[in-house]
């Protein structure tokens, strides 16, 4: 049987530490993430996330403060999070250069 390294009972029993989670995490990337943006070897890679990180945001709070409000445990509500930020990573992977040429037009 396959055994996680950590305890989620205490997300199964509120599940607003899902709600949380899902909530200030990408908030907290995006502001780590920030400094590193200006870093030449790094510009790619924190790009990548950062865009993962905003694209997520409102998506991730909807799904979550619905599935909040409908009494889905928290484990289902994280995992159906973690799931769509896979789609998104995989989404700004697939897409970075229209992303980049979208975002420098936005901001000119």
């Amino acid at each position: 049987m396959l055994a996680l390294p950590f305890d989620l009972v205490f997300i199964a029993n509120e599940p607003g530490y899902a709600l949380l989670i899902a909530i200030v995490s990408p908030l907290a990337s995006l502001i780590i993430l920030g400094p590193f943006l200006y870093v030449p070897g790094l510009k790619w890679l924190c790009g990548v996330l950062a865009g993962t990180a905003a694209i997520l945001f409102f998506p991730g709070l909807a799904m979550s403060v619905v599935l909040f409000f409908c009494g889905i445990s928290g484990v289902k509500i994280l995992l159906c999070w973690l799931a769509l930020l896979l789609g998104v990573l995989s989404f700004v992977l697939l897409n970075h250069r229209q992303l980049r040429v979208i975002v420098s037009e936005y901001n000119h």
